[in-house]
């Protein structure tokens, strides 16, 4: 049974079928309700008001979160999205606004070159690391890793959230950059999720708030091309996605706009306070990923 369009799907409630999925690990996920979709009827989707309402709201809410702290688009989104849309093409759906939005915010202000020449040694060993773990993804127990990840990734940030001041030398700067980065892309090409190590790190680089939202941004477009690469060779993002893609635009950016707003006037503390918040929020959404498996 297929799904003509949304209104359809909707009234289905507990229809049954498989699940379209492409062949790269889509990293943190809530289960969706399986539904065939055809690429035709995702078209029809643009014009069914309540979709429209309902998916605006969900981007939206991840732009503003995305604005007010950097990170938090896909990990928001993408969850709810699946409850409208096969999971996907939810993540289709956040490949042009995730690219527009990083690429904004990397290059706003003006402090992309000064940042770059920072974290550079950090881009191009987490590059290299996604190259090299996506060749290991068969022999890596993905469970595993995700629990490993996930723990260490919610000690260390209630560690930080509660009073601990860990702070990386400016003489080790580079050489745990590099290895950070390394490490992180060795994750994101295993499992597609390599944002936290490399959060932490930056917190422990006590950026200001501006330049971590810009060292954030440029990490997340780099490590964003071959997921969307990927989605692409797989014939998974085509033009129905592509077309709810730039629909998808200007509520994320809209949520953006008014989410920098916020983060002006908000604390430096208060705000490194609210990325970790955030960052121990993934790292149990990691450990419920690998009990699930």
């Amino acid at each position: 049974m297929e799904t003509r369009n949304f209104a359809d799907w909707r009234d289905a409630g507990a229809l049954r079928g498989k699940v379209w999925q492409p062949r790269i690990p889509l990293g943190i996920i809530l289960p969706p309700v399986p539904h065939p979709v055809s690429k035709s009827a995702l078209l029809s989707y643009l014009t069914d008001p309540e979709f429209l309402l309902i998916a605006s709201l969900i981007l939206l809410l991840g732009g503003g979160i995305k604005g007010v702290i950097g990170l938090g688009l896909p990990l928001v989104s993408v969850p709810l999205l699946t409850y409208l849309l096969p999971v996907p093409v939810a993540i289709s759906v956040l490949a042009a606004p995730v690219m527009v939005a990083n690429c904004y915010q990397a290059m706003r202000g003006g402090l992309l070159v000064q940042v770059l020449s920072r974290i550079w040694p950090l881009l191009l060993a987490m590059v290299l690391g996604v190259a090299l773990g996506a060749q290991l993804l068969i022999s890596l127990n993905e469970k595993a890793l995700y629990l490993i990840l996930g723990t260490m990734v919610v000690v260390l940030g209630l560690v930080y959230l509660f009073g601990a001041n860990l702070r990386v030398s400016p003489r080790y700067e580079r050489r745990i950059g590099v290895t950070i980065g390394f490490g992180a892309g060795l994750l994101g090409g295993v499992s597609s999720f390599l944002g936290p190590p490399i959060v932490l790190y930056l917190v422990a680089l006590q950026l200001a708030k501006e330049h971590f939202i810009v060292a954030l941004a440029a990490v997340f477009f780099m490590a964003s091309l071959p997921l969307y690469g990927t989605l692409a060779a797989d014939g998974v993002m085509g033009t129905a996605e592509l077309v709810l893609s730039l629909y998808a635009i200007l509520p994320v950016m809209l949520g953006v706009f008014a989410g920098q707003q916020l983060r002006r006037i908000l604390p430096q503390e208060r705000f490194r306070q609210a990325v970790l918040v955030m960052l121990v929020l993934i790292g149990f959404l990691l450990i419920r990923r690998g009990l699930m498996m």
